[in-house]
Order: structure tokens, then C-alpha cells, then sequence
């Protein structure tokens, strides 16, 4: 038999080292040497991903909007709540307009009556039983309101809003042991207002 020539030799010898860098290359890739350039388009595919391993954040917007579902039916309306405590008022009244000012019952509480003193004059009388409470009896100043009251348009019956004050007894138009009510056009207290409904409330 011939002896192999030295050429054979180390071609065979080069051969073998090549095969074998070469399985070690596929078989041992270094840490962080494969990326994003080394993948093939669909390379990655549902049976290679960890289920639970995608958070919401991994993906895009226009896939996250689209994930969203339709909006759910309105829910059923909540029980009635609790009534709440009574008010701490004296007295207070809605006061209505027309050719003869009106109290309306349904929003008013102790508070008997209210007649026209004059023009843009109110004249609010309160339930005898809380006299004490709101008045002063005794002295030069008894029939004096000795309570502040608080006035507020009604606009739902008002053609606009309005100027209102309440003026004391030594200058009434109302006599004693009654609240005078002025109103007057806004912007001023120059020209009264005849039409302007009112709520008024004695805290």
C-alpha cells in the first residue's frame, strides 16, 4: 500500500479543525451575540414564547387600542340614599311676584305672609312664634329685625338678576316686627325693581 502523501496528510488534518470550529460555533454561541440582525423574518413564532411573559407595555399602541373592548351597558341606578338632616334655618320663603306678591308654600318655612310696602318694597312677616328669635322686643328698637337675612334672586321667574337689601324698622315702609325687603334694578340702588322674585332666608 502507498503511503499517504504529506499534502494528503494536512489536508485531512485541516479538515478535521474546521468541522470541529464549526460545530462548536453552533452549538456554543457566545453570551449576547445573537440580536435582531441575526433573526430571520417570522423567525419567532407562538410555540417559542413563554406564555404570560408579554406585558402590555411590549406592545404597540395601535395593538393595544385594539384590544379594548366596546363599551358595557350602564349599570342599574344605585338605591335612594339616606334623607338628609333637616336644615338649621329660622325661617325662608321663595318669594313670587305679580300684581300681589306671594309666598310659595312647597319651598317656604316660617314665614306667614309678605305684601308690597311700595314700589320694589317687600314686607315679610314671620310666624308669631319666632318674634323672639328674630326680633328685638324690648326698648327703642323693639320690632327691629335682630337676625341678618339672606336674599338671593329667583331667576327662574326674574326677567335678570337684581340688587336686594334689607332695610331696618326706623326706616320701614313695613312697620314693626317685620322684614323690609328692597329691590332695585343692578348697578346700583337708583331705580327700583317691581318684578324681581326673591328667596329669603333668616339663618
Amino acid at each position: 500500500m502507498r503511503r499517504p502523501s504529506p499534502a494528503l496528510v494536512v489536508a485531512v488534518i485541516a479538515l478535521v479543525f474546521a468541522m470541529g470550529g464549526t460545530g462548536w460555533a453552533v452549538t456554543q454561541l457566545p453570551k449576547n451575540s445573537v440580536g435582531t440582525q441575526q433573526l430571520k423574518n417570522s423567525a419567532i413564532t407562538s410555540p417559542k414564547i413563554k406564555d404570560g411573559s408579554i406585558a402590555t407595555a411590549d406592545l404597540a399602541a395601535a395593538t393595544r387600542t385594539a384590544l379594548k373592548g366596546a363599551t358595557g351597558v350602564t349599570g342599574a341606578t344605585g338605591a335612594t340614599g339616606a334623607t338628609g338632616a333637616s336644615g338649621t334655618a329660622l325661617a325662608y320663603a321663595w318669594v313670587r311676584v305679580g300684581s300681589t306678591p306671594t309666598i310659595d308654600a312647597t319651598f317656604s318655612s316660617g314665614v306667614t305672609g309678605v305684601t308690597r310696602g311700595g314700589v320694589g318694597v317687600y314686607c315679610i312677616e314671620l310666624d308669631p312664634a319666632l318674634r323672639n328669635a328674630a326680633f328685638t322686643t324690648t326698648g327703642a328698637a323693639a320690632g327691629e329685625p335682630r337676625r341678618a337675612a339672606v336674599l338671593t334672586p329667583e331667576y327662574s321667574e326674574s326677567p335678570g338678576p337684581a340688587d336686594l337689601y334689607v332695610s331696618n324698622q326706623s326706616a320701614s315702609l313695613c312697620g314693626p316686627y317685620r322684614y323690609q325687603v328692597r329691590v332695585f334694578e343692578p348697578g346700583g340702588y337708583s331705580s327700583t325693581n317691581n318684578v324681581a322674585a326673591f328667596n329669603f332666608v333668616v339663618p
